[in-house]
């Protein structure tokens, strides 16, 4: 499973500052051979994280912040909650995408040729996978602690062959 952040911002909502998101937890199918298969895994997972959000409010994660000491004592202690339950954790890594700009980018006159996101690595959690696109072009950005993934261009060139395969699928 993938923790996936999720903007909550409401259209007309001022941008300027801080994020507003919640977390979605998606299946990813990994015990899946079919790459088709895999992809409607996580199809599945994100459209029932969607309902659940249309269900509840989602301003109140942020209203917690008000309560941080509390809130931060909730947001650690669920997952482990959760692992000691499950037998595992209810994820682990972060995957994220971040729509970029569809016209190009320049500064001085130079055109920016691409845009590569690092995300952030959150105990105990040893790896982040972030997504940004840029014109037509989608770049991801992989980030693993050594412990997790001792070899991180293994995980890469895997990720690689992994989406051409799924394109091959797909036609």
């Amino acid at each position: 499973n993938a923790a996936v952040p999720v903007s909550i911002r409401g259209p007309g909502e001022d941008r300027a500052w801080g994020n507003r998101m919640t977390s979605w937890v998606v299946g990813l199918g990994t015990d899946h051979e079919d790459p088709l298969e895999r992809l409607a895994t996580v199809r599945h997972h994100t459209a029932v994280a969607k309902r659940i959000d249309a269900q509840r409010d989602l301003t109140l994660q942020h209203d917690w912040m008000d309560y941080w000491p509390l809130f931060k004592i909730y947001t650690s202690w669920l997952p482990a909650l959760g692992q000691r339950f499950t037998g595992h954790p209810s994820y682990s890594l972060i995957a994220s995408s971040v729509p970029g700009p569809r016209t190009p980018l320049y500064r001085d006159g130079a055109r920016l040729a691409k845009i590569i996101s690092m995300g952030p690595l959150l105990f105990p959690f040893g790896l982040n996978f972030t997504g940004w696109s840029y014109v037509d072009d989608l770049t991801i950005g992989v980030v693993a602690c050594r412990e997790h993934v001792p070899d991180i261009w293994h995980l890469a060139n895997g990720l690689t062959l992994e989406l051409e395969e799924l394109a091959g699928s797909v036609g």
